[in-house]
């Protein structure tokens, strides 16, 4: 079952999702998609790449063709994001997105 298609049917339905392993290529797919299932505005999202190779001080070689997502029906008072480097069998490093929202 697509993501989406998961979240779409929760109930009560979360206001604010995160989403691992997203493929770059789909990111505005699943916010789109959220908004069909759910007739919600998913319109405030934050999406940050992993790195596959990590270069030298800090900076990455080679980006991966996935992250880490969160998406939010309210409005972004602001987001950022982090890389942690840690090499493993898959990644240089792994991202993390925050986002506070608004919710009045």
């Amino acid at each position: 079952m697509p993501r989406w298609i998961f979240v779409a049917s929760m109930n009560p339905r979360p206001d604010v999702i995160v989403l691992q392993e997203v493929r770059d290529t789909l990111k505005l797919r699943y916010r789109d998609r959220l908004k069909q299932q759910t007739a919600e505005p998913w319109d405030y999202y934050r999406y940050a790449r992993y790195c596959s190779v990590a270069g030298t001080n800090g900076s990455c070689a080679e980006w991966a063709p996935n992250g880490v997502m969160v998406l939010s029906r309210f409005g972004a008072e602001s987001s950022g994001e982090r890389m942690f480097w840690y090499v493993d069998q898959y990644h240089g490093g792994r991202s993390a997105v925050r986002m506070a929202v608004n919710v009045n």
